[in-house]
């Protein structure tokens, strides 16, 4: 699970440029809603 939560946060940062700390307070389910966001944004953007 921690490499798929390492794997979120990096796509998450490349699209949306946070900083680490932006992740801070985020539980699962908050970073999985703007993980699938950032592939969104990065596959309309290919």
């Amino acid at each position: 699970m921690v490499d798929e939560v390492d794997e979120a946060i990096a796509n998450i940062a490349c699209i949306f440029h946070w900083p680490p700390s932006a992740y801070d307070d985020m539980d699962i389910i908050e970073l999985s809603k703007w993980h699938h966001l950032a592939l969104k944004r990065h596959q309309t953007n290919v």
